[in-house]
């Protein structure tokens, strides 16, 4: 019982997160996928929301009917899932303007600035204090104003 209450309650924090990232009132994971050198890894935010919110349900479910018959379910969804992970990169990547809808800050981000300023400006943000970070976080209007402030103090 505590194992399902644990587990619900983790699986909604980051269903909570995810909706977050996909508002765009929580920048931190999508500024962290710019750090890496080499080929951007762009990631989903309406699939990774998709996936923690089912898995908050399954869970959650849990607690409100039998055990076995969602078990059953669960192992049965995820070999299915797991045998068609192939067939699920090739739709993602099919339909990627839907599963690769990022806030607006991210487009204006990404046609303003090239693969090394995003990369700093990334390192950048991890050296900012959290208060001013939660500002930017919820502020989108302050942080294309600190990003300037970065482009003109990295420019040459």
């Amino acid at each position: 019982m505590y194992f399902l209450l644990t587990m619900s309650f983790l699986t909604l924090m980051m269903t909570l997160r995810s909706f977050l990232i996909v508002l765009g009132t929580y920048k931190d994971p999508v500024l962290a996928s710019f750090e890496h050198y080499g080929e951007e890894k762009v990631s989903s935010p309406i699939f990774t929301l998709i996936v923690w919110a089912t898995l908050f349900l399954y869970f959650a479910l849990f607690l409100y009917y039998r055990a076995g018959i969602l078990f059953i379910l669960g192992l049965v969804t995820g070999t299915m899932l797991a045998s068609m992970r192939d067939r699920l990169d090739d739709w993602r990547s099919k339909y990627h303007a839907i599963f690769r809808m990022f806030p607006r800050w991210y487009f204006e981000l990404v046609q303003r600035t090239d693969r090394e300023e995003r990369r700093r400006i990334a390192y950048l943000w991890l050296r900012l204090p959290l208060q001013t970070r939660l500002l930017y976080n919820a502020h989108s209007e302050y942080f294309h104003q600190w990003v300037d402030l970065v482009l003109l103090s990295i420019t040459r």
